[in-house]
């Protein structure tokens, strides 16, 4: 698995589905150059024209397919379709990226002391006080996921009243500080800022590009070094490597 960087953003979509295979044949040639041959799937139906197994290339691939697919003529395989929907391992496996710290941490340690309840002796504050453990949201389908808490302006307030509000920052009708008529999210609130960034990135648009989702964050929210966050969390996202 990888990454798309400098010109190869621009590349077409067919020329980016078919990069992977080109790629994985070229440095695993020593396990693919056999007789029996091998086989390759891939959802995007085109590269079944483009890759199939001929001993002429088809005059209306061009440019790096051509090059691509001439490569390929070195093997003996087969290449078959399998449909976006069907191709869930491949999928997973392919988009799954390593272990990396995450933007924001998945379990929070929330302590409260329940008012009336006498310590021990020798017991500090800190011990007689309960631990409650938040639920863990999902990082493959975190719009889907049942713990998935829709932001409010409560819960937005609550943020802003633990947190010391920036120069500038005003309160209006609707109970929330704002920042040159952005509200105001509080940069150590990590949960709230990461259903935000999970709101903006996985919605009806489907899985946005880090630059159009800091966008329109900026537009609604006033949030200290929003790119730099943006970025972090978009790197983490199991479904699209940007």
């Amino acid at each position: 698995s990888g990454t798309f960087a400098g010109s190869q953003l621009n590349w077409t979509v067919i020329e980016k589905e078919a990069f992977p295979i080109t790629h994985a044949c070229d440095k695993l040639d020593y396990l693919l150059l056999r007789p029996q041959g091998f086989r390759i799937f891939c959802d995007h139906r085109n590269l079944i024209h483009v890759f199939a197994p001929d001993e002429h290339v088809k005059k209306h691939v061009k440019g790096k397919l051509l090059r691509w697919a001439m490569k390929l003529m070195n093997y003996t395989y087969v290449i078959e379709h399998i449909a976006g929907p069907q191709n869930v391992w491949a999928d997973m496996i392919s988009r799954w990226a390593g272990n990396h710290d995450p933007v924001a941490t998945a379990i929070k340690r929330v302590r409260a002391e329940t008012p009336g309840e006498p310590k021990q002796h020798g017991e500090t504050t800190e011990e007689a006080m309960s631990e409650v453990t938040e639920p863990t949201i999902s990082t493959l389908r975190p719009l889907d996921d049942a713990n998935f808490v829709w932001p409010t302006f409560d819960a937005i307030n609550e943020a802003q009243s633990a947190s010391h509000p920036p120069s500038g920052a005003e309160r209006t009708h609707d109970g929330v500080l704002r920042l040159h008529g952005r509200i105001w999210i509080p940069a150590e609130v990590a949960g709230l800022l990461q259903r935000l960034f999970i709101i903006a990135h996985c919605g009806a648009q489907g899985h946005r590009g880090g630059a159009a989702m800091a966008e329109h964050l900026r537009r609604l929210f006033a949030i200290e070094h929003l790119d730099t966050k943006v970025a972090a969390f978009v790197r983490q996202c199991r479904l699209c490597l940007h």
